[in-house]
């Protein structure tokens, strides 16, 4: 019979979980500690992503004994809730139903740039901008179902671009647009 392990590794706010099966990594996922707002409350929620499974060990019941041993530390750790974007159909065995849309927006800044207007361009500097920034997702998502509340102190920035595991440096680094006579701040990506 195989050997199945799971095992887990803290970094951060963030629990990695993985399968070894016969001596290799095969099933992994990453467990985001976050806290989230459901009207007035915030609660603590178990943020899950990137689950896969390597194709050759597929339908063996890894991504199961992964989700199972998951959800067990989720409950023994205190987490209030647990939430995942997935694909349909194979989270609700967990208990996981569909409750929020996934929209995705797409700009392009060299569109900005020949704009015909009085702001001007600048680089995102985490030092010089996070608070602004963090105001400006504060007050369009204090009323959102879900959305993360981000502390000055926990939030570093934009440290990927707008995929998971494509760096920023890579893809569209954030841009401020600042308006020259009016202190009115705009995002770019």
């Amino acid at each position: 019979m195989e050997e199945i392990r799971i095992e887990r590794e803290r970094r951060g706010k963030v629990q990695y979980f993985w399968v070894n099966y016969e001596g290799k990594d095969v099933s992994r996922l990453l467990l985001f500690d976050l806290n989230v707002r459901f009207g007035e409350a915030v609660v603590r929620m178990g943020g899950i992503g990137g689950v896969e499974t390597d194709e050759p060990y597929r339908m063996k019941g890894l991504a199961r004994k992964l989700m199972e041993a998951t959800n067990d530390y989720m409950q023994k750790a205190g987490f209030d809730i647990g939430g995942l974007f997935g694909i349909p159909n194979f989270y609700e065995r967990w208990g996981y139903i569909t409750v929020l849309p996934e929209y995705r927006l797409f700009v392009s800044t060299e569109n900005l740039k020949s704009a015909k207007l009085c702001h001007s361009v600048v680089n995102y500097d985490n030092n010089l901008h996070k608070d602004k920034v963090l105001k400006i997702y504060e007050d369009n998502n204090c009323r959102r179902i879900c959305s993360v509340v981000r502390k000055p102190e926990d939030w570093s920035g934009f440290p990927r671009g707008t995929e998971w595991f494509v760096k920023g440096e890579y893809l569209c680094h954030p841009e401020l647009l600042k308006k020259s006579q009016n202190p009115m701040i705009c995002l770019s990506f």
